[in-house]
């Protein structure tokens, strides 16, 4: 089992954020997820909200996000 995740952020024009973490925390239409190493593949709609990036290299990561799609 991998102990981080490799998380990548877009936006329509460029690739925003590229790093490992070890988990992501996201709001999605019907709850909040924790995306956690060794996950199921998903693909949810992201709601106006933050999205958290734990135990990355830099520490904690929150992100601000205006909505999207999650892919795992």
């Amino acid at each position: 089992m991998p102990d981080r995740l490799k998380v990548t952020v877009l936006a329509v024009d460029r690739r925003v954020l590229e790093t490992e973490a070890e988990a992501v925390v996201a709001a999605a239409p019907a709850a909040e997820l924790s995306i956690l190493p060794d996950h199921i593949e998903a693909v949810t709609p992201l709601e106006v909200d933050s999205l958290l990036l734990k135990g990355t290299d830099e520490g904690d990561l929150r992100l601000a996000v205006h909505g999207g799609t999650l892919y795992t």
